[in-house]
């Protein structure tokens, strides 16, 4: 799903507003500039000792903005964006604070949290190891390296679930590839013995025409008289004839009992009755499938908090509205008994919003919509997406807020289209 941490719309809105005042602020010499600098760091600092994380990060990057020679404004941030779960972004700042003071241990310890966030565990080995370089009684480095044995063991436990499970897909995807083959060659045999058979009736047809019938052709037989006929010319023997008299109809056979019971077995699966060995059988589902995915997702929207031109806190709403360069299908197959509902598409979700009296667009690319991404169940995480804006300068100050609120996976837009997803993809599963 990609990395991504609280995208939170209505703190970043907060830190603009109510900090419009330093945020806006254009010192005209360097004392200015100092004295503006300290006020971001004394805002950030107490925004994040409340907890107000994206708020700190606003008010960091502004100081930042201003004078990037402080170790303390990287650290800072590095420590708030850590918070949030930014382990990429924590590293880069960890890493530009160590550049600007390298005897800073802070800085070093934050960079090892980083790169433990990103699972490069030896890499985080060496950070906490340079501190006790620096600091040799530094308690937090040595619990550090006193974790990481069983941080390895945990992060090895999870790459061999995981190679563990995509061994597994990779094998449903051959067994499913192998399915197609036989499935497409049984046609082609079919084929063949059908044109074999037409070529041979062709033949036997002009040769009747002619007067003469070919016993060397397959089909022909001699009757008990001497008589010579086509297969296909069936005459009753005698015993035969006996028989007929008494057709009064008879009790169904166990054997066909059993053909019957099977057939309904198989319909009930949702395979056709006719598929007795259970061989590949696939039913295209793409045009109920793409249909119903903007029936679900063109009617979604999302609240935003923006400012308009004075400053001024203003609503608005972001909406889905449309559903752009769908790409893939969806099918349900049938194969050695079991059913299975699969999908793959790539999207563009379309998006807008009003703004200062004008709409700003953009689309929420989803490249994996897949069956093995969407489970039906929201909680087990979100689809990757991708940000892209047809015309981001209309939004002037509201860029950030937009681009937070659209992309929050608790409560943004992104959150409401993987909802939606999911609901799409549970009614999907229930077709047989």
């Amino acid at each position: 799903m990609g990395e991504s941490g609280p995208n939170n719309g209505a703190a970043a809105f907060y830190a603009s507003n109510q900090h419009n005042d330093v945020l806006n602020a254009a010192p005209d010499s360097d004392e200015a500039r100092q004295r503006l600098v300290d006020e971001l760091k004394r805002r950030g600092n107490a925004a994040f000792s409340a907890k107000s994380l994206p708020e700190a990060d606003v008010l960091y990057s502004k100081a930042i903005e201003h004078d990037s020679k402080i170790p303390a404004l990287f650290g800072n941030r590095a420590m708030a964006r850590l918070m949030m779960g930014r382990f990429k972004d924590a590293l880069e700042d960890a890493e530009a604070a160590i550049e600007l003071d390298a005897s800073w241990t802070k800085a070093w310890f934050r960079a090892g949290k980083a790169e433990v966030g990103l699972e490069k565990l030896d890499e985080a080995q060496k950070r906490f190891e340079k501190i006790l370089e620096l600091e040799p009684d530094n308690k937090a480095a040595q619990q550090e390296i006193k974790a990481m044995p069983e941080r390895r063991q945990k992060l090895e436990q999870k790459k061999k679930r995981e190679a563990a499970e995509a061994e597994q897909k990779a094998k449903e995807r051959a067994e499913l590839a192998k399915d197609k083959v036989v499935s497409k060659r049984i046609v082609e045999v079919s084929k063949d013995q059908a044109s074999g058979a037409a070529a041979a009736k062709k033949k036997s047809s002009s040769s009747e025409k002619d007067g003469e019938i070919d016993l060397s052709l397959r089909g022909y037989r001699t009757l008990p008289d001497g008589r010579k006929t086509t297969f296909f010319n069936r005459e009753l023997t005698e015993e035969e004839k006996e028989m007929l008299k008494d057709n009064k109809p008879k009790q169904v056979s166990e054997e066909a009992e059993a053909i019957l019971a099977k057939e309904q077995e198989l319909a009930s699966k949702g395979a056709s009755a006719w598929n007795h060995g259970g061989t590949f059988e696939e039913r295209p589902m793409s045009k109920w499938a793409e249909p119903k995915l903007k029936e679900y997702l063109e009617s979604l929207s999302c609240p935003v908090q923006l400012v308009d031109s004075d400053g001024d806190a203003e609503s608005g709403t972001l909406k889905v509205t449309d559903l752009k360069n769908i790409d893939g299908d969806a099918s349900i197959t049938f194969t050695r008994g079991k059913k299975r509902h699969m999908f793959d598409y790539s999207l563009d979700v379309a998006w807008s919003v009003a703004c200062l009296g004008k709409t700003v667009s953009g689309t929420i690319f989803l490249p994996d919509v897949s069956a093995d991404e969407v489970s039906g169940d929201p909680s087990d995480g979100v689809v990757e997406a991708e940000l892209r804006w047809s015309n981001r300068e209309k939004a002037g100050a509201n860029q950030a807020v937009i681009s937070k609120t659209l992309m929050d996976t608790k409560s943004g837009l992104l959150a409401k289209v993987n909802e939606a997803l999911n609901k799409w993809a549970v009614e999907f599963r229930k077709i047989q």
